[in-house]
């Protein structure tokens, strides 16, 4: 089981914990680096009191505050698209671009159809991994401040470290398709045009004259061959 992270979306404002929640992705005892990518170090103001009261809240055995990491979605969205244009830019791009990319395009789609508001990151069992709200806060800003640059991270054996696991059927359309197989090796030859069957019978032309000039079949068949592999190098894709 683990400790769960979830990357969430609200369809009300301000956010809500109840039916209009729609969840976009999941951690198992991590916090995939994309999500950070959404929000901003001015999210984090505050959160640190809240997680005193929700400790706080523990203790006493009542209920517990709200301890979601919230940001306005079309915020989100815009840092996130500025993102995306910033590696599409790019001469080289990372190696986990690619997979940027796909997560951006999931979260989208699904908050487009979801109507959503707020964007917020569930960490509340993720807590257990840190001494008290103080690391936690300074973790999360960690995780922000990565993406204030272009981070150097390694490409993952599996897109789902950096994205995290889709928990809607929306999302999960976007992680399972297979990659696809290599292209079998072959001959490939482009569609041709006019201007290619032009050229056949000034070919013919060509080895014909070969022919009544020298009467030779061996320099004909060697002109066939070359114009034959000159045909074929033009028209191959």
């Amino acid at each position: 089981m683990g400790n769960r992270s979830a990357l969430i979306l609200s369809a009300s404002t301000p956010p809500a914990t109840d039916q209009t929640l729609s969840f976009a992705f999941e951690g198992n005892n991590f916090v995939p680096l994309f999500w950070f990518a959404a929000f901003p170090a001015e999210a984090v103001e505050g959160w640190e009191a809240v997680w005193h009261a929700h400790l706080a809240a523990m203790e006493r055995q009542e209920g517990y505050p709200d301890t979601t990491l919230w940001t306005p979605w079309p915020e989100a969205r815009e840092r996130l698209a500025a993102l995306a244009a910033y590696l599409n830019q790019m001469h080289r791009k990372p190696g986990w671009a690619p997979l940027f990319h796909n997560w951006h395009n999931a979260l989208l789609t699904l908050a487009e159809a979801r109507q959503a508001q707020w964007l917020g990151m569930e960490l509340r069992e993720i807590f257990a991994f840190h001494e008290d709200p103080a690391a936690m806060v300074s973790d999360t800003l960690a995780g922000i401040g990565l993406w204030q640059g272009i981070p150097e991270l390694p490409t993952p054996e599996h897109p789902r470290e950096l994205s995290g696991d889709p928990s809607d059927s929306i999302t999960a359309t976007y992680f399972s398709a297979e990659p696809e197989p290599p292209a079998r090796a072959g001959f490939r030859f482009r569609r041709l045009k006019l201007n290619d069957w032009l050229m056949i019978p000034a070919m013919a032309v060509i080895v014909l004259g070969v022919w009544i000039y020298t009467q030779s079949l061996a320099l004909t068949a060697l002109a066939l061959a070359v114009v034959a592999f000159g045909f074929y190098r033009h028209v191959k894709s």
